[in-house]
């Protein structure tokens, strides 16, 4: 009996395998999508974790706003829980890659194995110039093992000269000195090339823009490659963190725990030791800086005080020398109307010479003529007296010629020596000792030595003072000056000049008596000639009138005449003699007066030229003074400075993360999430349609067996017996689709999500894993579903007794259906439209069905259209719509006055803004989940109209608030944030501050932050632009080429545009299309099963129906529209119930991909809803065309015999 009744389930499941089958497959496919993306991403978790526990990576990272030190990783260490603690150091630098300046993150390996990079290729650097670097390196520049690498540090040099060029020592104690190079090479040899387990996300292609790297690349070196006393981080490992898979809810509670015991036991105590330790240090450095300050500046007071005396000093001798040279010009100018006097009575002598001469010719002449008038005796004797007269004269002419020439010898040797010493004592002024001077001029032969002492020695010290004065004014005359150069020449000469005076004063003081006594001599000498002639005249006269009275005496008479003559020609020759010796000496002494009036001017032009030496000297002393206020007040703004720095350094602020502040590690978790979310939802579409498929494939089985169960009951079958036979042959195919489904959704499917993973993260394996509970749980859970179906179809038939059950089925009494109420449409229907109608609504829980599973396949596949359509439009939404520039060139905040000048001047620029970008993360909370976005700081009175558009979540124009931020869209979804909220903001020194968020915009691809300058400054300090956002004009024709020429010029961090952006999304997003092939042939699986089911169900329940039909004479054509008509009206409004299923399946993406960077904005095309429904109206016609053929197959006669 048992034998014959399992035999009878075997031929149960072959007679009905299509039914079988059909469970089966639906189980397969449900249990597939309800396991295979769950294990998919179980499988990314545990590889990710395999690959982190084998590298050693940390689980909670320490960094600090000023560094940390050994005395932090011994705390650390010390602490419960905690495996290993170890500080760890990098640092961003330069390399040039084909002629482009990339940034480059430094890591140094650990000495205990943490965080170790993953070797692909060559060994890791065991010197201090070797190197390890990444794929993207090694792709990027095409270079290979052996070669070499040149790093560029970004050491700052700290400006020690003012403006005039003095070195101030002092701001070496605390300003930043030349940074020295914290690595002991720049080339190093490339060893290896590995995989920083820290950053596994791939940041090229589709995922560039969810990268949170904020460098090019990264390189590894030892750790003596570097030399630092401060560590950028700790990292700790814990000790039961590799029992535990990283993404558990046991893991993430253990790191907590530690992280909890961190903060409350050593965080606060080891920030405050490390500010006082910076802020001591910083203290000492200020002091010792003021100290040198003041000293370099008291130093400057006194060197100012002496210049300025020195030109007082100046100025005093300057004024002394006008008043020398005034007192000079008097006295030269008494001198010469002296002379003039002097010239005038000698002139006049002569002429009183000359007249007397004159007389006494012309008495000679008379006394002549009254001895021509007598006789030959008187004739004689005027003869002789004539002879005798011009003898006289002769001789006296003679003598008061050589008197003359001595006098002109005098006067020329008087005035030239006048003209010495006056020169001398103008030139010491009130300092010459002119009373010892005219003391050694008057003194007798036998005193002169004496008076000659005492005026040496009161000379001397004037004479020395003057020769010091000169030396003073030649070193303060810059010898390099071309202008100073000929004062120094005339200093110099007259110098000469003053040490030769105590030899030329003597004889000038010789002189000048000398001329004393010729003077003395010459007028003794004088006064006998005037004798003398007096003598003459009396002669001639007493002559001529002894001539007169004594006529016989007239022979002496006329030898008295002749000698009156001589005497006469005498003195007329001695007057001649004169006068030519008193005009001579008048010409010296014009000559000597011009001579003086020349000496004056070139004194007065001396001290003219001193004077303006004085101006330009005070003048300089004056712009020396000025440029020392300047650097003082500069120096002094400088300490004030470094004390506000001082004040403003903030307690040293630990920022205790665990493995979600790495980019990858929370990509992972947060990409594994949104497609585990999916997975849950699409297996419930599954699962239900299983279970009403199955309801209705049992129910129509175990009516068709209607009679044999009543059988079985009248031969005693209990009706556990008979249960088991449908529940046995439900859970047979459950289990044989379970395991199949286990099998693609613990193998097959993720290999395929595998796929799609490799291109997002760069783990060097995948990992397959078997999830006891997912893979029992859901083949479980179908085969619980399906055989309660079973049961329930069982139960409808078994509470009846045998003999109803052997007895057919009565009919179910008809009824109207709704479109008969309405005659207006039901009479212009034919007789088989109208006969279809009646069985759509009669078989009402077909129509169910058939509706619903369409509606699941419709809905399924325009999902898979939603996702392509939303991903496509992704690119112009941020690329024309968002971002409207054409180009964003970075560089540093140093070169960025030089780079803005190149672009102003380049023909490919129509217009740029200049702004500040970079990358910081954003907070909930001071310690809460962070993410990181892109800063972009625009300068006051500018906007980001027309290079990047901001707008609401309405769509709405937004504008830059004066005071918050406005953060994009998915940012804010990420981290809960909503308008009016407060936000931290931590830049990438570690500097955290608070904000508002003012307004939420739109932003697809990545995460910014917008804020005003004036914002920025208050938050963050000194505003630095380093970036242009440019419109390119239309001289430039290659976007890209011209983007990659700028980018190889100097100064340039990066040049991106936005048509290479466009480009590299469109061919990295390709693989979106294999995410629409799974779940279309998921949905056209369902389809076809559900269609094949419910169309293989609905021929067998009206089998007698379709062959009285053919009795009737219907054409197979006929029968096939009859059915098929029935099945595609079905579809019809499954698919019309289905599109707006879709579209909110589709909608609530956005929410379930709650993917980092990346906004989710669900968008379907119009096209997309025809081919959706084209596609599930295909799976129908095919479904059609599979049951023809069983309808071709109906055996008339045998059917018709069969009984209802």
């Amino acid at each position: 009996m048992k034998n014959a009744f399992l035999k009878d389930i075997w031929r149960t499941i072959q007679k009905s395998r299509k039914r079988f089958f059909s469970i089966l497959l639906i189980t397969a496919l449900g249990v597939t999508m309800l396991t295979g993306l769950k294990a998919a991403c179980d499988d990314l978790r545990y590889s990710a974790d395999h690959f982190f526990d084998t590298q050693k990576l940390y689980d909670i990272s320490v960094m600090s706003t000023l560094g940390l030190t050994d005395e932090d990783v011994t705390a650390l260490s010390q602490l419960d829980g905690v495996e290993t603690a170890e500080g760890a150091y990098s640092e961003t630098v330069y390399t040039h890659v084909d002629d482009k300046r990339q940034n480059a993150q430094v890591k140094v390996l650990s000495a205990k194995g943490l965080n170790a990079p993953y070797l692909l290729e060559g060994v890791l650097p065991q010197k201090a110039d070797e190197i390890a670097v990444t794929q993207k390196y090694m792709k990027d520049t095409g270079k290979s093992l052996g070669d070499s690498l040149t790093i560029e540090e970004d050491l700052k040099t700290a400006e020690q000269e003012d403006s005039s060029g003095n070195s101030d020592e002092w701001a070496a104690d605390f300003e930043d000195k030349t940074e020295t190079s914290t690595f002991a090479n720049t080339t190093y040899k490339i060893t290896g090339v590995v995989l920083d387990p820290m950053d596994v996300s791939n940041n090229e292609g589709a995922s560039a823009f969810r990268s949170a790297s904020t460098t090019d690349f990264t390189f590894f070196v030892t750790p003596g490659a570097v030399s630092s006393d401060v560590f950028t981080a700790v990292y700790l490992t814990l000790a039961d963190s590799r029992d535990l898979i990283c993404y558990s809810d046991a893991y993430k509670d253990s790191v907590q725990q530690v992280i909890q015991a961190i903060e409350a036991k050593i965080k606060t105590d080891r920030e405050q030791a490390r500010t006082q330790s910076v802020t001591g240090e910083a203290a000492d450095k200020i002091a010792d800086a003021e100290q040198k300050m003041n000293a370099q500046f008291a130093e400057a007071d006194a060197e100012f005080a002496n210049a300025e005396q020195e030109l007082a000093d100046g100025r005093q001798k300057l004024t002394e020398g006008f008043r020398e040279l005034e007192n000079g010009a008097r006295e030269l100018a008494g001198q010469e109307q002296t002379a003039n006097a002097q010239f005038e009575a000698a002139r006049q002598q002569i002429n009183d010479g000359y007249a007397a001469l004159i007389a006494n010719a012309s008495r000679l002449e008379d006394s002549s003529a009254l001895l021509d008038e007598g006789e030959t005796q008187l004739s004689q004797g005027r003869e002789l007296l004539a002879q005798k007269q011009a003898e006289v004269n002769a001789q006296l002419q003679s003598a008061r010629a050589l008197l003359d020439e001595e006098q002109a010898k005098l006067e020329d040797a008087q005035a030239d020596l006048n003209a010495q010493e006056e020169a001398l004592s103008g030139l010491f002024g009130p300092a010459w000792p002119n009373d010892l001077w005219e003391a050694w001029l008057a003194a007798p032969p036998e005193a002169e030595t004496e008076a000659q002492s005492a005026f040496m020695a009161a000379f001397m010290p004037v004479l020395n003072g003057a020769v010091q004065a000169i030396d003073a004014q030649i070193a303060a005359l810059d010898p390099a000056d071309p202008d100073d150069a000929a004062r120094l020449a005339a200093l110099l000469a007259q110098k000469a000049q003053l040490q030769a005076l105590p030899e030329v004063i003597p004889q000038l003081a010789n002189g000048l008596r000398q001329l004393t006594e010729g003077r003395k001599t010459l007028d003794e000498n004088r006064a006998a000639l005037e004798q003398q002639q007096t003598e003459a005249d009396a002669q001639f006269k007493a002559t001529a009138e002894t001539l007169e009275a004594n006529a016989a005496q007239l022979a002496v008479a006329r030898a008295q005449l002749a000698e009156g003559r001589t005497q006469l020609l005498s003195g007329q020759n001695q007057l001649d003699v004169g006068a030519a010796e008193i005009s001579s000496q008048e010409d010296n002494a014009r000559r000597q007066l011009a001579e003086g009036r020349q000496t004056l001017e070139n004194g007065r032009q001396e001290l003219v030229d001193g004077e303006a030496e004085l101006d330009e000297g005070q003048a300089e002393l004056n712009e020396k003074r000025q440029e020392y206020e300047e650097a003082k007040a500069k120096a002094e703004q400088k300490l004030a400075d470094a004390r506000a720095e001082l004040a403003d350094i903030d307690t040293a602020k630990w920022y205790v993360q665990d493995r979600s502040a790495l980019g990858g590690y929370a990509s992972i978790e947060s990409d594994a999430g949104s497609i585990e979310a999916v997975g849950t939802a699409f297996p419930i579409v599954f699962l239900v349609v299983a279970v009403l498929i199955s309801l209705t494939t049992i129910t129509r089985m175990v009516e068709e067996e209607r009679g044999l169960i009543g059988t079985y009951k009248a031969l005693g079958y209990r009706d556990a017996a008979i249960y088991s036979k449908y529940l046995l042959y439900a859970l047979a195919a459950c289990l044989a689709g379970g395991i199949l489904g286990d099998i693609c959704g613990f193998i097959l499917l993720p290999k395929f999500v595998f796929t799609i993973f490799q291109i997002l993260y760069m783990l060097p394996e995948y990992l397959f894993r078997f999830n006891l509970l997912y893979g029992l749980g859901g083949v479980l859970l179908f085969t619980v579903s399906i055989s309660g179906a079973a049961a329930i179809a069982c139960r409808t038939e078994l509470i009846h007794m045998p003999d109803v059950l052997m007895c057919p089925k009565a009919p179910r009494s008809g009824s109207r259906v709704l479109l008969e109420r309405i005659p207006a449409l039901w009479n212009r229907l034919s007789f088989l439209n109208k006969v279809t109608m009646r069985n759509l609504f009669r078989y009402k829980k077909r129509l169910f069905m058939t509706v619903a599973g369409i509606m699941g396949c419709t809905a399924l596949v325009l999902c898979g259209f939603a996702i392509k359509n939303s991903v496509n439009d992704l690119m112009p939404k941020q690329y024309e719509h968002i971002y409207q520039y054409d180009l964003m060139a970075v560089t540093s905040a140093d070169d960025n006055t030089e780079v803005m000048e190149r672009l102003s001047g380049d023909d490919n620029i129509a217009d740029y803004i200049n702004v500040l970008t970079g990358n910081v993360k954003l907070k909930k909370t001071a310690e809460g989940k962070e993410e990181k976005v892109q800063l972009i700081v625009v300068p006051e009175g500018h906007s980001l109209e027309g290079y990047i558009h901001l707008e609401n979540t309405d769509g709405f124009p937004a504008s830059l608030p004066d005071n918050g931020v406005l953060i994009t869209e998915n940012a804010s979804r990420m981290l809960d944030l909503g308008t009016g909220d407060a936000l931290f903001i931590q830049d990438n020194q570690l500097v955290q501050q608070e904000s508002t968020v003012s307004g939420i915009v739109r932003n697809y691809l990545g995460n910014a932050v917008y804020m005003r300058q004036s914002v920025y400054e208050a938050m963050f300090g000194a505003y630095e632009p380093n970036a242009a956002l440019a419109h390119l004009s239309s001289a430039c024709t290659d976007h890209k080429a011209y983007a990659d020429a700028l980018g190889r010029q100097d100064k340039m961090l990066s040049v991106t545009s936005t048509a290479e952006l466009k480009e590299s999304f469109s061919s990295a997003f390709s693989l979106v299309n294999s995410v629409v092939y799974l779940i279309t042939a998921m949905a056209a699986g369902l389809a076809f099963i559900v269609l094949f089911s419910l169309s293989s169900t609905n021929i067998s329940e009206r089998t007698r129906e379709l062959a009285s039909m053919k009795v009737l004479g219907f054409y197979d054509k006929e029968v096939h529209l009859y059915v098929n008509k029935e099945t595609l009206i079905l579809t019809l409004i499954g698919i019309l119930l289905g599109l707006p299923v879709g579209r909110a399946l589709g909608g609530s993406l956005t929410y379930v991909l709650n993917m980092p960077s990346v906004h989710f904005a669900v968008y379907v095309e119009p096209v997309s809803y025809a081919i959706t429904a084209l596609i599930s109206f295909s799976f129908a016609l095919i479904v059609n065309l599979m049951t023809n053929k069983t309808l071709d197959h109906i055996d008339m006669i045998d059917s018709l015999k069969s009984v209802e």
